[in-house]
């Protein structure tokens, strides 16, 4: 804990002196700081080696590149970002998982799969953690995003009480299966992960080889994530997975306003998209787009091509999810049905379920997932 503790001040003062000081003091400041480290090292070096409970450790290395030690045998998980608790239970860790954000308790076929995930508790909701909370669950490794990894202060909290994190972030396809790939590493489940990989690459490949074989137009497609206005950005996964599905993303082609992790545009340059098919995520906005007088000059709206995508363990599609590779193949027979209408999307359903997950979905499973309601608990239901 006091190795963290030294080099993350090590970090904030040369940001600091980067910006404000000269050669000679930075030099000073530096070495008093590796003098420091090194004292730590020499008195409480042993204690930061110690294994946990006689258990050897070994480093791990997460998504931002950081060296992690964690307990050789991982079996207390606080997974406080969404999609490393679905990997987690995807790689079969699921009651392995102690604590959860409230996002994570939000999805019904993960109860179905894993039902010791209503039993975990409740740490993160929305932008901080309780603490005192993980620390009395006694857990080997807390998964954070990259968002809240940003967070000096949270990530001081878990430094001082000595709680391992791994950092996990992917905004693009590869990116996500290098994220599988960690999480198998903490886990000790490298065979589970490349089930994924495998699935994911052959996908990619199916859906390439037909449309270098398609003779439709391209489709242009405007992408609503959660809110009507709220959309894809660049260099983000959806701008990834909607290139692979063959659709051309118009919000990619205007100025978007940044809130955070959100990219948002207005009606007005909706309507001047004028996209041929709308995407939307949340029934809710599925709704709002089908009924609002103003979106009704759209070609999308007047042909009747607004959609409301699927939701499984996730929300296909959506900028968190790991069903991405369905999503790639329900989006490509959505906006080219002549050339992929021969793909049974049904079947991939269930093989991505069955080998992934151990889980087999029934027909009425299938249709609720491809309806794409009532597939998430209400953020009020307690």
């Amino acid at each position: 804990m006091w190795i963290v503790r030294y080099c993350s001040i090590a970090t904030r003062v040369k940001r600091l002196l980067r910006d404000k000081a000269g050669e000679i003091v930075r030099k000073a400041i530096l070495v008093l700081v590796c003098i420091m480290m090194a004292v730590s090292f020499t008195a409480c070096g042993a204690r930061v080696e110690e294994p946990k409970n006689g258990e050897q450790m070994r480093t791990v290395v997460d998504c931002v590149g950081r060296q992690v030690r964690i307990v050789q045998n991982v079996d207390r998980i606080a997974a406080t970002y969404s999609p490393a608790g679905h990997i987690t239970v995807m790689l079969g860790h699921g009651e392995d998982i102690v604590a959860t954000s409230n996002g994570l308790q939000r999805d019904k076929m993960l109860h179905e799969i894993c039902p010791e995930i209503k039993n975990a508790s409740v740490v993160k909701v929305s932008g901080d953690f309780n603490i005192e909370e993980l620390v009395s669950l006694d857990v080997d490794v807390v998964f954070v995003s990259h968002d809240m990894y940003l967070d000096e202060k949270a990530m001081r909290k878990l430094d001082e009480v000595g709680l391992p994190y791994v950092v996990v972030s992917f905004d693009s396809i590869e990116e996500q299966k290098t994220l599988v790939r960690v999480i198998a590493d903490v886990l000790n489940e490298e065979t589970e992960a490349q089930v994924y990989i495998d699935f994911y690459d052959k996908v990619l490949d199916m859906v390439s080889a037909l449309h270098e074989e398609r003779n439709e137009s391209d489709v242009t497609v405007y992408h609503s994530i959660n809110e009507a206005v709220n959309t894809v950005g660049r260099n983000t996964l959806p701008q990834d997975w909607m290139k692979a599905a063959g659709g051309i993303d118009v919000s990619l082609g205007g100025q978007l306003a940044i809130d955070e992790d959100k990219y948002y545009t207005t009606l007005e340059q909706i309507l001047m998209w004028d996209p041929q098919v709308i995407l939307c995520n949340v029934d809710t906005t599925y709704e709002y787009i089908n009924e609002q007088a103003a979106w009704q000059n759209m070609q999308a709206v007047k042909n009747g091509d607004v959609y409301l995508m699927p939701v499984g363990i996730s929300r296909w599609g959506h900028t968190t999810s790991i069903e991405t590779p369905l999503a790639i193949v329900w989006t490509a027979k959505t906006l080219y049905p002549d050339t992929f209408g021969d793909v049974n999307l049904e079947e991939l359903m269930r093989e991505f379920y069955s080998e992934l997950f151990e889980y087999e979905v029934t027909d009425e499973q299938i249709v609720q997932i491809l309806r794409g309601e009532g597939m998430r608990y209400s953020k009020n239901l307690e």
